[in-house]
């Protein structure tokens, strides 16, 4: 996939205006548009003749590649753990502190990190836990929700934490 910066700017302009910001500087940029059945950010774009729907995560590491191709087998790895996150960082980003949310990697470093992690895989365990797809998708929605309007604090944290009418205890 290739996002063209002066070709595909309306496209662009259109998937930032789905994506709201954290106050801090090294908050995520989350998604505020249509969710997948696996709790990852779903966008429409057009190449050529056709429609495709493509995972934002994605769509996000194409425009920060600024014009070059992300190939096919180029897999978007969350080091923030938010399949809504869309932020990939700059290299100024980096020199102010800033760690990185979306990175491109491998298979293999993915499923790396899904093993450290202790994700993935189906096992009984993960499912029972919330950590499944259904949690998953329950969270990326309620988090969605949570920060459409503009980012709160306390909606965030209760959206993370799967326990909205809970207060918190510190």
């Amino acid at each position: 996939m290739r996002v063209d910066p002066i070709a595909d700017a309306a496209e662009r302009d259109r998937f930032f205006s789905r994506v709201v910001c954290g106050p801090r500087p090294g908050d995520c940029h989350l998604w505020v548009g249509a969710i997948g059945s696996d709790g990852y950010g779903r966008f429409a774009i057009r190449r050529g003749a056709y429609p495709h729907v493509v995972r934002t995560s994605r769509y996000a590491a194409a425009v920060a590649l600024q014009g070059r191709v992300l190939a096919s087998d180029d897999l978007v790895l969350h080091l923030c753990d938010l399949p809504l996150c869309v932020r990939s960082v700059t290299a100024a980003d980096v020199e102010a502190g800033v760690g990185a949310h979306i990175v491109l990697g491998s298979q293999s470093e993915n499923m790396r990190r899904m093993a450290f992690m202790a994700r993935g895989g189906g096992r009984r365990a993960i499912v029972t836990h919330g950590a499944g797809l259904t949690a998953r998708l329950e969270r990326s929605r309620a988090l969605r929700e949570a920060v459409r309007e503009g980012w709160d604090d306390d909606a965030v944290q209760a959206a993370l934490l799967g326990q909205p009418d809970q207060y918190r205890l510190w």
